[in-house]
């Protein structure tokens, strides 16, 4: 493929995620409104967001592209140990940050939510007793 068929079909892609993600946020509209469960629902998926940021799209990308292209031009061989070297260790940092996640998630919504003016009485968050 030359640059302009690459070029094209990244657009395209880029486009139809556009699309998509203007049409998820139109039927949170619909659905959630201007609500306290919209609200819950942008800070459930805050720190998810956030590292969909860092790992698919940005930095991650940045950074791996360029070595894996120098270590495949040294061999094929070392250009594949060297990706699953990497991949092997990514796994293991977000399987640690997945659980540290599920072992704070208390503490990580107390944060989340402190703005939250809980002096009306007709808004009751129903949360277990940490133990």
């Amino acid at each position: 493929m030359n640059l302009f068929s690459s070029a094209t079909l990244f657009s395209f892609f880029t486009l139809i995620s556009r699309i998509l993600g203007y049409l998820r946020d139109i039927l949170i509209a619909i659905f959630l409104g201007a609500s306290i469960y919209a609200d819950a629902f942008f800070v459930a998926f805050r720190l998810p967001n956030t590292f969909r940021r860092l790992f698919a799209e940005g930095t991650f990308n940045a950074a791996f592209i360029p070595s894996y292209t120098s270590a495949k031009l040294l061999s094929k061989q070392q250009g594949k140990k060297f990706a699953d070297d990497i991949f092997s260790f990514l796994i293991l940092i977000l399987l640690f940050l997945v659980i540290i996640s599920f072992t704070s998630v208390f503490f990580i919504i107390s944060i989340s939510i402190s703005s939250i003016n809980f002096s009306n009485p007709l808004i009751i968050f129903p949360v277990p007793p940490i133990e």
